[in-house]
């Protein structure tokens, strides 16, 4: 049987072949050419060969394996026949799968007279094609090859690379006539492989004429193609069995069978469908979405709200979301009644999407501009160093009341003027009812009580504070709603089991925000809830948590010392100051996935504006030479704050980007999500020497993960055709038990081999570890991947006792895009002296795809 990725038929061009005596003749207007290589099922030689004592390069015939094949192998300048040969049979004896069983394939002796600069073309007739209905598995009776294929390639590619005959190299060959050189065949062959692929498919990185004999069907990556569904456009549309049954391939390709004006090869490269008119169903024609520059698979290709056809028809152009660059997409612009040709309607000098909050100018996470903000020590924020949010406002602001964020925290306060709270998703874990508002007094003493009260109010605050709405601030998502929780006023697992899995409308809510955490955490508790939730909420996709990494830096903290931070399904995110660099009291760890702003503290240099609790903020003057919840002068009802900072901070930011993501692309899963936050953040601080660079060159740092967050590059890459969802989870493990491994209590370490055997791309990775050393906190862990990849598990830390007797779990994001199989290794060192102790035993767990 075959393997079910085996190679799927090929669309052929209609071509004929006549060859006498070892002239070379034309038919069809197509130049056939003669090349030189060894057969390894027999076949006669157009010169006498030596056999090659070198490792055979194989070459393919290939719609599914063609058995049994003549080949024919005819040199371009003199049409001179090379050499002939037969593809390698189908043998019911041999159980490997294809291409180990080397069905259809054929060697050619390159020890001859020719050139290995000489332009070669491969004929392949007759034979048998083994899976003639692409099923992945051999036919009961094989079908027999009546028509042609081939393929042009240097006598050096074949020697060095192998050739596989296909459907593009043969369509490619139709496009070369009578009487062209090998310059400008190669040229006509270039050309029309750039019209099917957007990356190459060799090692050379250009796309070329040799990339059409490189294509493998369902082994070749569907991004590569500029249709990403073309061979599955093939395969349907019956060109296979028109090569089989030699048709005429040239009428075929150049029929117009939906009679909108364009060719089925044309609707093919493009990705649009043959046989309907308009294939988006946006109201234009394919042929005219093409003369238009819009997408005739994508009924609004500048995902502005208004379908391609509606925007012509009003005049707004189907291909600039927000005409007036006011920050406002055309279509929102629309339903508000607003006019999207007039980006500052009330003329007070600020663009509309910009207007109506008036502490936004001191939000300079949203925009920084270089000026003196939100705090008392007069720093400057730099101007850039900032979330780049606007970007995405062109196109996404949020869909209102279906954008939903929870936020589990202190309580989110129902009154509050900028707040938008969706009751039936809220709840109170205190009175048991749906207002989310704290039960917790504020202290008229202490001016951190505002804080303590209102943090979940302010985090609230950074994700979705209303827009446009002539008070306060604005969120990270202008147009969303918040469920809120007061969990942390009642932390019972039962009241964490409902806000984050099964309360009533729970489906719907996109992220969970959670701005909180412990120093030590060894329950798996909070991650059996997680699991559900990301296993069935959001309709299977799952809801997407984001965690705090945690402000214990000064104290050697490390968010890795958290089952609620450090498991699979959380996101734990990291805080930057203004300039770009870890906030002092950041927890470093290589859990850590991604970063946000969180600053530092108002009285050294700029923090985080957003809302508080109504009435309860402090003035400066106030305030005195007091620190507490300080708010602008201008904020006469005392709702508001730019005095918020901490990894508390730092998580709304990316919650709220998420969201945004979520919007734009709802199909993403949980596990997505994470994947793109691997190679689209935004990597700053550069010199920082805790950079890694895998070797998928996708680089982390334990204090920063994979940098600043950036949704508008996530929504850029998940918005593309060419994205493809991760494919089914995958997770392998191995144990060491009983090792009774020395720890020598010195600085020197010890290292441990791991060999794990299963292989797939990574995308997380789980180190238990079980000491016996009464000191845990002396000891730093390090883990190395087959590929050399090292990242810091654990750093030394305040843990003064046995806490990793019985194992305590570490993980990683730093792998993601490796392989997970090899030879794993595991550091530890003793970095304190006068405490030492043994490794009782490692487990190491991977996830992937």
């Amino acid at each position: 049987m075959l393997h079910q990725n085996i190679l799927n038929h090929l669309v052929l061009v209609m071509m004929q072949e006549s060859l006498l005596q070892n002239n070379f003749l034309l038919t069809n207007s197509i130049l056939l050419f003669v090349a030189f290589f060894i057969g390894c099922s027999g076949g006669t030689n157009g010169s006498s060969a030596v056999s090659s004592t070198k490792e055979s390069v194989y070459s393919y015939a290939v719609l599914g394996p063609i058995s049994n094949a003549n080949v024919r192998i005819l040199r371009v300048v003199d049409a001179k026949l090379a050499y002939e040969t037969q593809t390698k049979t189908y043998n019911n004896e041999l159980e490997v799968t294809w291409p180990q069983n080397k069905i259809g394939s054929f060697v050619v002796d390159t020890n001859n007279s020719f050139s290995d600069d000489d332009l070669m073309l491969i004929h392949v007739t007759s034979g048998s094609d083994v899976d003639a209905n692409d099923d992945g598995q051999i036919d009961a009776s094989f079908t027999t090859l009546q028509g042609d294929m081939y393929a042009y390639a240097t006598l050096r590619y074949i020697k060095e690379s192998g050739v596989y005959v296909n459907i593009f190299s043969t369509l490619a060959a139709q496009k070369v006539t009578a009487g062209k050189s090998p310059t400008e065949i190669i040229d006509i062959l270039t050309l029309y492989a750039k019209k099917i692929f957007r990356l190459s498919l060799n090692s050379d990185d250009e796309i070329d004429y040799k990339d059409l004999n490189a294509f493998v069907p369902n082994l070749t990556e569907t991004k590569k193609f500029i249709n990403p569904e073309i061979y599955t456009q093939m395969q349907s549309s019956g060109l296979m069995f028109a090569v089989l049954d030699d048709e005429n391939l040239s009428e075929f390709i150049n029929r117009d069978s939906d009679g909108d004006g364009l060719t089925w090869e044309e609707e093919i490269f493009i990705g649009s469908s043959v046989s309907l008119v308009d294939t988006d169903a946006d109201g234009l024609l394919d042929f005219d979405e093409l003369q238009a520059g819009t997408d005739p698979l994508n009924k609004d290709s500048d995902f502005d709200g208004i379908n391609d056809a509606d925007e012509i028809q009003s005049g707004t152009n189907p291909l600039n979301s927000d005409m007036d660059g006011d920050y406002i997409p055309d279509g929102v612009e629309l339903a508000r009644g607003s006019n999207p040709f007039n980006g500052d309607e009330d003329l007070n000098g600020i663009l509309d999407g910009l207007d109506g909050d008036p502490f936004f100018k001191y939000q300079w996470h949203l925009r920084s501009e270089g000026t003196v903000v939100s705090n008392t020590n007069n720093i400057a924020t730099i101007i850039g160093n900032d979330l780049d949010i606007l970007e995405v406002y062109h196109y996404q602001l949020g869909n209102g009341s279906s954008t939903i964020i929870q936020v589990v925290d202190t309580g989110v306060e129902l009154i509050h003027e900028d707040l938008p709270i969706d009751l039936t998703r809220s709840l109170n874990a205190v009175t048991g009812g749906n207002d989310p508002t704290s039960t917790q007094p504020v202290s008229k003493t202490d001016p951190y009580s505002p804080f303590g009260v209102g943090h979940g109010t302010a985090v609230a605050g950074i994700i979705a504070a209303r827009a446009n709405n002539g008070t306060g601030v604005r969120g990270v998502v202008p147009n969303a709603v918040i469920a809120g929780s007061n969990w942390l006023e009642e932390q019972s697992l039962y009241e964490l089991e409902r806000a984050w899995y099964s309360a009533p409308n729970a489906d719907e809510i996109l992220v969970s925000n959670n701005s909180w955490g412990t120093y030590f955490l060894k329950d798996t508790s909070f991650e059996d809830i997680i699991k559900l939730s990301v296993e069935q909420l959001r309709g299977g996709k799952g809801r997407v948590f984001t965690v705090a990494a945690g402000n214990d830096r000064k104290t050697f903290g490390n968010a890795n010392l958290s089952y609620v931070a450090n498991n699979r399904y959380s996101i734990a995110v990291a805080s930057l100051d203004y300039n770009n660099t870890f906030s002092s009291y950041s927890n470093p760890g290589s859990n850590i996935l991604v970063s946000g702003y969180g600053g530092e503290r108002y009285y050294e240099s700029p923090t985080i504006a957003t809302t508080l609790l109504t009435g309860k903020s402090y003035y400066e003057a106030e305030l005195g030479t007091t620190r507490g919840a300080i708010t602008f002068d201008e904020d006469s009802e005392k709702s508001y704050t730019f005095s918020m900072n901490g990894t508390s901070s730092a998580t709304p930011m990316v919650s709220g980007a998420i969201a945004l993501v979520l919007e734009s692309c709802p199909n993403l899963t949980w596990r997505d999500v994470r994947w793109l936050l691997s190679y689209t953040s935004r990597r700053i601080d550069e010199n920082n020497e805790k950079w890694i660079k895998n070797s998928a060159g996708r680089i982390h740092n334990i204090n920063y993960g994979y940098g600043l967050v950036d949704a508008d590059a996530m929504i850029q890459e998940c918005r593309s055709k060419y994205y493809e969802n991760l494919s089914v989870e995958k997770s392998g493990v191995v144990s060491i038990n009983n090792l009774n491994t020395d720890i020598p209590d010195t600085k020197i370490g010890v290292q441990l081999t791991i060999d794990f055997l299963d292989a797939f791309v990574v995308e997380w990775v789980e180190l238990t570890f079980d000491s016996d050393h009464p000191y845990a906190g002396d000891l730093e862990i390090v883990l190395v991947s087959p590929s050399g990849t090292r990242t810091q598990i654990i750093t030394p830390n305040e843990l003064r006792s046995n806490t990793y007797s019985g194992g305590f779990r570490f993980s990683s994001a730093a792998f993601m895009g490796e392989n997970s199989n090899g030879r794993w290794t595991i550091e530890v060192i003793d970095q304190l002296e006068s405490d030492s102790g043994k490794i009782n035993s490692v487990q190491l767990k991977m996830y992937g795809h």
